[in-house]
């Protein structure tokens, strides 16, 4: 597997990367790429799905939107349908693996194809292990790791019928360098990652392709309905001070790294390989950016609850 992260330069207007886009050689152009192709998105009622759904939209993709938020996901395909696109809005709890499995059967009967699925969906959670309980872990895995696999799986086996498709997962850069306070979320985009690396492996030799998508911070609503425990949410959003990317710039760069079938792509591509660059080859400066994280999280942290020494 590649393991170079793929790169696009950050200074590009929307305008200049939708050119790159639709200029890309890629055997055929690149404006026809994502042109029919049958497409499932779930988490596609906002965040980075939503931009995806939009930019696939003006592309000519059929495209499939997910989320457990129905109305909200009606709401995205009723303004791609109104733009001259082609889209359909399902509710989706990724969770539960015998809906996913549905849907797709479905899908496949109905378009006698699948090329790609997006597996967007995911949750975030913020606190301590302290002062977690089992279900803090088991709803995070459920939707980060196994509403992935649930997807991944049910679309493999449809692709490996028909001989090609995509499956496109998100991970995380806190996949591969984990932060204090998010520790569920760390483990399941690990997990993630772990799958779609094995995945590409085992998939290419059957025409199937596999690509992670690992962001470090998109300014998307995840930042606004994220479980916090024992702490207050204004505190900790005021404590984060990295720069959040443009989500429909990240959309962008995401299918500019799908079309070309990068196995790795990492957003923002300079500051999220910075950061990982930082964990790989600066231990020292990273265990130290670190505890100093930690530090300020546990300044914000309930003292009443903090565990007796």
């Amino acid at each position: 597997m590649r393991g170079d992260f793929f790169y696009c330069r950050p200074s590009l207007s929307r305008e200049a990367l939708i050119c790159e886009l639709d200029q890309a050689k890629l055997g055929i152009s690149m404006k026809n790429t994502f042109k029919d192709n049958v497409i499932i998105i779930t988490g596609g009622a906002s965040g980075i799905g939503c931009a995806l759904s939009k930019e696939l939209g003006i592309r000519g993709a059929k495209i499939i939107i997910c989320d457990i938020n129905k109305a909200g996901a009606e709401t995205v395909a009723s303004s791609i349908n109104d733009d001259g696109g082609d889209a359909e809005a399902v509710m989706l709890d990724v969770s539960k693996e015998d809906d996913f499995k549905q849907l797709i059967e479905r899908v496949y009967l109905e378009k006698k194809r699948l090329d790609m699925i997006f597996n967007c969906a995911g949750i975030a959670l913020i606190g301590e292990i302290c002062d977690m309980e089992m279900n803090h872990w088991h709803t995070t895995l459920d939707v980060n790791l196994y509403g992935t696999l649930h997807g991944t799986m049910h679309a493999y086996k449809i692709m490996l019928k028909q001989g090609f498709g995509h499956i496109i997962n998100f991970g995380s850069t806190a996949g591969f360098a984990q932060f204090p306070v998010e520790a569920p979320f760390c483990v399941s985009k690990s997990a993630v990652i772990a799958l779609s690396k094995a995945l590409w492996l085992e998939a290419a030799e059957y025409g199937v392709r596999v690509s992670v998508v690992c962001p470090f911070a998109v300014n998307t609503e995840i930042f606004q309905t994220f479980s916090i425990l024992n702490a207050k949410r204004e505190d900790f959003q005021a404590l984060v001070k990295y720069p959040l990317a443009d989500v429909t710039k990240t959309a962008l760069q995401i299918l500019k790294g799908v079309s070309k079938n990068k196995a790795l792509i990492v957003i923002p591509p300079v500051f999220g390989g910075f950061v990982l660059s930082i964990h790989k080859y600066f231990p020292f400066i990273w265990n130290q950016m670190i505890k100093k994280a930690l530090k300020q999280f546990r300044g914000i942290r309930n003292v009443n609850n903090l565990p007796k020494n």
